[in-house]
């Protein structure tokens, strides 16, 4: 389930932002919200930047909306030069430019409350495990997928545990 918010200047200079949101993965359709929880605070273009400032509820009162909580939120965002344009059948409605690919998306973790990342100490009992992938090599594709199973020591699992922080070793040979 995603939350998506989004917005455009368009030729007359007239701002827009459309709240929406999808049940799926990235193929599914992108419907309109029911309820529009985001508010235009400020937008303009300047050379080749666009700039949409807006606010959005913390807590939407919908079923196409997600609630924005204290921490970390993973966001992703996606751009390009292409502008929705009017549909033939209702000029109020746009008909949307598939997102972009490229250096033009990502992944971001946010902390969208409090606009900084809360460094959160470990548990003074954890134990940390280094779990490493070998004679791998990253191709130079934008994204990649890899998936391996590893196989955890016996001894150090002997209760339940919980995962609390993963983070990458980069060597730098990668």
């Amino acid at each position: 389930f995603a939350d998506i918010v989004i917005g455009w200047i368009d030729d007359d200079n007239i701002p827009h932002l459309e709240n929406r949101y999808t049940e799926g993965s990235k193929s599914e359709p992108m419907y309109m919200d029911d309820q529009n929880n985001i508010e235009l605070i400020e937008a303009f273009v300047n050379g080749t930047k666009t700039y949409l400032h807006f606010t959005r509820l913390l807590y939407p009162c919908n079923d196409g909306g997600q609630e924005i909580t204290l921490g970390t939120t993973k966001t992703i965002y996606a751009w390009n030069d292409n502008k929705p344009t009017p549909r033939s059948d209702d000029p109020t409605k746009y008909d949307l430019v598939p997102h972009t690919i490229g250096a033009n998306r990502g992944p971001e973790s946010i902390d969208l409350v409090s606009g900084d990342t809360i460094y959160v100490p470990l548990p003074e009992d954890a134990q940390p495990i280094d779990i490493t992938v070998t004679d791998y090599t990253i191709p130079a594709n934008h994204t990649t997928y890899y998936c391996e199973l590893f196989e955890l020591p016996e001894e150090t699992f002997t209760i339940e545990q919980y995962i609390v922080m993963m983070e990458p070793i980069i060597t730098d040979q990668n």
